[in-house]
């Protein structure tokens, strides 16, 4: 009978405490099921117990029955004899990468040599590249530019364009055609909101309203990911600026665009020297399990952190400043 099993959580539902209630991370489904904080007390402190035993424990048997329905519903797991043959999912995060994502800052003043830039990221195996462009770029010379990633260990380049009439979608469609690399293509300041999606290579054509600086560093459920490297970057280090790089306007080196501190120019520095230095990767191993607040919410390991806009500028480890979510109250503001 059911009540002499236990309850297997699959692996992929992953359990996470908040301070006022808990979610299950469903990492297979990219998606997310909150639950009180008793029912993930009963799915990892007693995790092995019979559901006759977690019964007696409470004594509340018809809440245990609906807590079990429920996750019986969500397809999070099935009653079985033992788990024995069931490990827990190895949360441990590894990368052969030393660096897994730049972002290099262009407007009209800027004099980069793309070919040591890409080079120089090649060099680290970079696996992605986001291109920020602040100014008006001809389509030609864009062209050029991407042209130049062809060998380079990039598997994705995104690229941020201000709205331009020249730029018009039948042009920037073909473009994304021509350049298998470019996954999505996004012209900032646009007058209304445009979203394409190239079947052929999966990329994506997107016209938006808005600047392109105003999310950065924002907290919103639209921007969560429950996904397996989500989280296991989340539980381990700093999932926004672990292994990332930014190569800034006037060439300097930093964490990210936002960040004042930075370690030398990339044309006259060696990038791999630069991103090896305890200074650079000092904020990589701030994970959110060690940010104020955040340690808290149970949100913690699908949400991007920031350390650029925190709400203490005296305090690398206070809560990011663009976030309104209360873990205390379950409240936004």
């Amino acid at each position: 009978m059911k009540k002499n099993k236990v309850f297997y959580l699959y692996a992929c539902c992953i359990p996470v405490k908040g301070s006022q209630r808990s979610l299950i991370m469903d990492i297979q489904r990219n998606n997310f099921y909150f639950i009180p904080n008793v029912l993930f007390e009963i799915l990892t402190k007693y995790r092995t117990k019979s559901i006759n035993k977690i019964k007696k424990i409470y004594q509340q048997e018809q809440a245990i029955d609906d807590f079990f329905d429920f996750l019986i519903k969500k397809e999070c797991g099935l009653f079985m004899n033992s788990l024995s043959v069931f490990p827990k999912m190895d949360t441990g995060y590894q990368s052969p990468y030393l660096i897994t994502n730049a972002i290099i800052e262009t407007d009209r003043r800027s004099q980069h040599n793309y070919t040591n830039i890409f080079a120089q990221l090649s060099n680290v195996n970079c696996i992605a590249i986001e291109m920020r462009f602040y100014d008006f770029i001809a389509l030609q010379d864009l062209i050029k530019i991407v042209a130049q990633t062809y060998d380079s260990t990039f598997r994705t380049v995104n690229i941020f364009l201000p709205y331009s009439a020249e730029y018009e979608q039948d042009a920037m469609k073909e473009f994304l055609l021509q350049n298998a690399r470019v996954q999505h293509l996004i012209i900032y300041n646009a007058p209304q909101f445009i979203f394409t999606e190239e079947e052929q290579n999966s990329s994506c054509l997107e016209y938006v309203p808005y600047t392109m600086d105003g999310s950065c560093g924002h907290v919103s459920p639209r921007y969560f990911r429950a996904n397996r490297e989500m989280l296991c970057e989340s539980i381990n280090r700093n999932n926004c600026l672990n292994r990332k790089v930014c190569i800034c306007k006037d060439g300097s080196i930093r964490n990210c665009p936002a960040m004042v501190q930075q370690f030398g120019n990339i044309a006259t520095c060696d990038l791999k020297h630069v991103i090896t230095q305890k200074t650079f990767t000092k904020l990589w191993n701030i994970n959110k399990d060690k940010i104020s607040v955040c340690s808290d919410c149970e949100f913690r390991y699908m949400c991007h952190d920031c350390r650029a806009f925190i709400t203490d500028s005296n305090n690398i480890y206070s809560k990011p400043k663009k976030c309104n979510y209360d873990p205390y109250t379950t409240a936004w503001n």
